[in-house]
């Protein structure tokens, strides 16, 4: 094989492998969508109102956090409920209720995951996730 086939095969292979993670991200957002099609759009302080208000969550954290678990899952924050599981937004048959980017949004505040919250692989719902997120910022902030 000389020089410019290699190139070639290389350059085929990256945009392959690229397309491949593309079409894939698109299936699984797709999924998801298709997931909570049909239900209620509510605000964030609809959600806060109905699944926060009277907790120890502060209503700044808890937008912050909704919002960054809205922008990852790649859906509607008025979609998504607190009480969704992961496993009905996980990503397809072949996977784990935590992959890919939620799965590193995760990854990411365990470095400040407070000793008494919960072990990532003990995430079972949303306010699981939440929770996570508002105790994990709370500690890096201090």
């Amino acid at each position: 094989m000389d020089f410019n086939s290699k190139l070639l095969f290389w350059i085929v292979l990256i945009v392959s492998v690229v397309a491949f993670i593309n079409i894939r991200k698109w299936v699984v957002r797709s999924r998801r969508r298709a997931y909570l099609r049909g239900r209620e759009i509510l605000s964030t302080s609809e959600i806060y109102d109905r699944f926060y208000n009277g907790s120890n969550v502060p209503q700044d954290a808890f937008y912050a956090a909704w919002n960054e678990i809205a922008k990852v899952l790649g859906v509607n924050a008025g979609q998504i409920r607190p009480d969704d599981k992961m496993i009905n937004l996980k990503t397809g048959a072949d996977s784990a209720p935590l992959e890919s980017d939620l799965e590193w949004l995760i990854i990411d505040s365990i470095r400040w995951r407070p000793k008494h919250a919960p072990e990532p692989n003990k995430l079972l719902t949303l306010n699981d996730v939440v929770r996570l997120l508002v105790l994990s910022k709370a500690k890096a902030n201090k």
